[in-house]
């Protein structure tokens, strides 16, 4: 026994002088750096599990531009990067993904309220390398990670400097005022140089209003396009009038003078091709940045989202704006698991060619609205029409019957303006007769644009779930529809 004894002790005595592996928070201090700029950690910091780096899952993902969020019924933790996600929980090594599954090299686990993973899950990552060397973390991000749009583009360069591409080609060279501009640049005609984050901006167009809403920068704005009756953004119809902000004419009309006198540092302009040439050559006349952001082409439901993080760039907040644009791809899962198994209604969308009413403009089966219908849970009728390639395609009023005629819904796509002064089922039926048989029509399901259409870009998950509060209203009982209006029979007493 006692033999016995003495060993034990012997052996605890050996383990006492076995170095320890496990280094927490509390004995190293480890920094980290994105892009060379260094993170600010507070209540949330790395530290390492015998030699395995685990870091702040949400803070690391909100500075490259991830959304994080939990499940309230299972806990579960979804990271939305684009349309990949990837499902974990605390305690599990295992992370779910769209095309199956992998293991992290340590479980996910919740330190004071925050959870950590390993390196190893943000490695799989594209457009992001990470070195971790002599306790520091260094996260190198070359290019802006554009998911849904693909016209713009972010390069990062050395010292903070961002040379951003707009959706026209042109080159802006973005700087803080302080970092010195390498001689190539300064010397590069085809580069503007751009000092951000501006404070005097004027907009040209209502579409991207909404992301400066949504970034918290709706201050910035001095001077717009478009007078304070006409807005429905609450901080626009504000800053119009109380002051802070100039209505300097519709874009067909610009009060050029007034626009000068502003003395903007930006102008957000959307290519019309038809105003904007005129406008572009007055601000280059007077010396004023511009940036030029068209996004009415592009393909992916996502894109006029994601386009936002280009206006935010200006701000230093495109990360903020990616992130939103990932919550919003997380939000269309949970719409869509609401009518999962539900028949659903067939829907036709489009307006009358105007002008004598000789055919109807139906959304091309390869735009963002072809794929806004299928999220929302609906049969878009003209779901083989076209190129595929976006945009819209004209058909003859009765091929246009033909396949609509049973459709159990009809969104019209266009609203009160000056050029229409009247939306109405009435209205619809002067221009086109044939258009009183349709199923729609008889059971009164036409529904039109809201007034604030167009100022609604940043809130594509809201009008998607709108759309599905038309398609499954029994899904949806007392919900609001905010972004589509119910069509009038008549707007005549």
């Amino acid at each position: 026994m006692k033999k016995i004894l003495c060993f034990v002790l012997a052996l605890l005595f050996f383990v006492t002088l076995l170095p320890n592996t496990s280094v927490t928070a509390s004995d190293v201090t480890i920094t980290a750096e994105i892009n060379g700029k260094p993170l600010a950690f507070t209540d949330a910091v790395p530290y390492e599990d015998n030699g395995v780096l685990m870091v702040p899952l949400r803070m690391l993902c909100e500075q490259t531009g991830i959304f994080v969020t939990q499940d309230p019924t299972d806990k579960s933790i979804r990271v939305q990067d684009g349309y990949d996600y990837y499902i974990l929980a605390n305690g599990r090594r295992t992370v779910y993904t769209k095309d199956g599954y992998f293991s992290m090299k340590r479980p996910a686990v919740i330190k004071n309220g925050r959870t950590y993973v390993s390196l190893d899950f943000f490695e799989r990552l594209e457009g992001l390398t990470f070195t971790y060397e002599k306790n520091k973390l260094s996260v190198k991000m070359p290019y802006y990670r554009n998911d849904f749009c693909k016209v713009f583009n972010i390069e990062y360069l050395e010292n903070g400097l961002k040379l951003l591409t707009d959706t026209n080609g042109r080159k802006l060279l973005l700087v803080d005022g302080k970092t010195k501009i390498p001689v190539k640049y300064l010397f590069d005609k085809s580069i503007e140089i751009i000092t951000v984050p501006v404070s005097r901006v004027v907009l040209f167009s209502t579409s991207y209003a909404g992301i400066l809403d949504v970034i918290g920068e709706t201050d910035s704005v001095i001077g717009t396009t478009t007078p304070a009756q006409d807005w429905f953004i609450e901080d626009f119809k504000k800053g119009h009038q109380d002051g802070t902000m100039t209505f300097i004419g519709d874009n067909s009309a610009v009060d050029f003078e007034a626009l000068k006198k502003l003395k903007p540092d930006l102008a957000i302009l959307y290519d019309d091709n038809w105003d904007t040439p005129k406008i572009v050559e007055k601000l280059e006349e007077f010396g004023i940045r511009y940036v030029i952001c068209t996004d009415w082409l592009e393909e992916d439901p996502f894109s006029r989202l994601e386009i936002g993080s280009l206006v935010s760039a200006f701000y230093n907040k495109e990360m903020m704006a990616s992130v939103y644009t990932n919550g919003a791809v997380a939000k269309i899962e949970v719409i869509k698991s609401r009518y999962e198994g539900k028949e659903k209604p067939k829907v036709v969308w489009g307006n009358i060619v105007p002008f004598g009413g000789t055919g109807m403009y139906v959304p091309d089966k390869g735009s963002y609205i072809a794929k806004w219908i299928e999220m929302a849970g609906g049969d878009y009728v003209f779901s083989d029409v076209g190129t595929g390639l976006g945009g819209s395609v004209m058909i003859d009023p009765e091929e246009f019957y033909r396949r609509a005629k049973d459709a159990d819904i009809f969104i019209y796509s266009g609203f009160v303006t000056t050029y229409t002064p009247e939306i109405s089922v009435r209205w619809m039926i002067d221009q086109m007769d044939i258009l009183k048989n349709l199923k729609s029509v008889k059971n009164g399901r036409v529904w039109n644009y809201a007034p604030s259409w167009y100022q609604v870009a940043p809130y594509t998950q809201n009008i998607i779930e709108d759309m599905s509060a038309i398609f499954y209203p029994d899904i949806y009982e007392g919900y609001q529809i905010k972004y589509l209006s119910k069509m009038p029979q008549s707007m005549k007493n």
